[in-house]
């Protein structure tokens, strides 16, 4: 049986690949801290809700991305998800699909942290044009 915390996970990832950013924020804790890949020009580190937002809107400057979640591996109150990042840029509609993973942290029912880490040279390469 699913744990609670994969369960949010779940949760999450139905939010993000519909595009439904209130639901995604209202599962996160107001001292979210969100870590990505500071190599893409959306990267960096953002902090609480507005830096969620900033995130998401910074990411949909230049990508349409959806996830593909492969495996889900629940240690309680951390949570890994591996797949793949697919989709095309805004600019040139440039395919790309890389490897990705998402590191959560969840206390009380809330995402604390998160990381994505992604495979920078691939990424890159395909936002060469993008730019």
């Amino acid at each position: 049986m699913p744990s609670r915390n994969h369960s949010i996970i779940h949760r999450l990832h139905e939010a993000l690949q519909a595009r439904d950013h209130s639901t995604f924020v209202r599962l996160l804790s107001p001292e979210i801290r969100i870590t990505h890949s500071p190599g893409l020009p959306w990267g960096g580190s953002f902090e609480g809700h507005e830096g969620a937002k900033v995130f998401l809107e910074r990411q949909a400057t230049y990508v349409v991305a959806y996830m593909s979640m492969e495996r889900i591996l629940d240690a309680g109150d951390h949570i890994a998800v591996t797949g793949r990042m697919y989709g095309a840029t805004r600019r040139t509609a440039r395919r790309f699909d890389v490897p990705v993973v998402y590191l959560w942290q969840i206390e009380d029912g809330l995402v604390t942290r998160l990381e994505i880490v992604v495979d920078l040279p691939s990424f890159q390469t395909a936002l060469a044009d993008a730019a």
